[in-house]
């Protein structure tokens, strides 16, 4: 809505706003030369004092906030329908058709905001579906929202109980069953490392690996040949059949 039209600028200017503007407004000005410049300026400062600029700032951040609970609904709500499949397969297939990826412990500690209570235990025994929001070149850039998270036990024995937690805080136990060919974790997006490979050499190894999957000209290196016989990778994550040659040990 246009509230003032400023045909007659010189004295709009001086005068200031005829009356108190409750909402929002849209001023035409047409500046010619500095004299109207300076005209504009003292009018938008006796305007900027009768503007409700409280009211208007306040409704923006509820509805930010009313934003992030609705995601979190949503992504709750999302768990809560997909359980009542009963089948622990079919839930993670689905699961993995909304965005959510597998990632073990070892990284997501490192990424959880340090108000989350994941119980100890918890962290020891499951592997983790989490939100992955965006994919970056650099996987160190990669953007996760770990509001909610569903612990299952895949990269080494599988186990039909899985835990959920919303925002930190443990919500539940759920159990489905395990068909009788259950997938292993060939079958995700996780990399099994053997337990002597220290941490630094793990993300080491995994950036490299990274790399090669989206630069198929790249070379490896030695550190990463080296440790291809003792490293297992899902098919999600396998790069091309024969690219890289895998060097056999003396004992073979």
């Amino acid at each position: 809505m246009v509230s003032d039209r400023l045909v007659a600028q010189e004295g709009e200017f001086y005068l200031g706003p005829k009356i108190k503007h409750d909402g929002l407004i849209r001023i035409e000005f047409t500046i010619e030369d500095r004299t109207d410049a300076e005209g504009v300026i003292k009018y938008l400062k006796q305007l900027s004092m009768d503007l409700p600029l409280k009211s208007k700032s306040a409704p923006r951040a509820k509805a930010s906030m009313n934003t992030k609970e609705n995601d979190i609904n949503e992504l709750e709500q999302l768990v809560a329908s997909l359980s009542e499949l009963k089948d622990q397969d079919k839930f993670i297939k689905s699961m993995r058709k909304e965005g959510f990826v597998f990632m073990v412990t070892e990284y997501l500690k490192g990424m959880l905001p340090k108000a989350y209570e994941i119980k100890g235990k918890h962290l020891e025994q499951y592997d983790w579906l989490i939100k992955k929001i965006k994919v970056a070149k650099d996987p160190k850039n990669d953007k996760y929202d770990p509001r909610v998270l569903v612990g299952i036990q895949i990269l080494h024995k599988r186990h039909k109980r899985m835990v959920v937690y919303v925002n930190g805080e443990f919500k539940e136990t759920l159990r489905m069953t395990l068909p009788k060919k259950a997938m292993t974790f060939r079958k995700t997006n996780l990399i099994k490392y053997p337990k002597y490979m220290l941490h630094d050499e793990r993300v080491k190894w995994g950036l490299e690996h990274r790399t090669l999957l989206l630069k198929t000209e790249q070379k490896p290196s030695r550190f990463y040949i080296r440790w291809m016989r003792d490293i297992e990778v899902g098919n999600e994550l396998q790069l091309e059949d024969g690219r890289i040659k895998i060097p056999k040990k003396k004992d073979d």
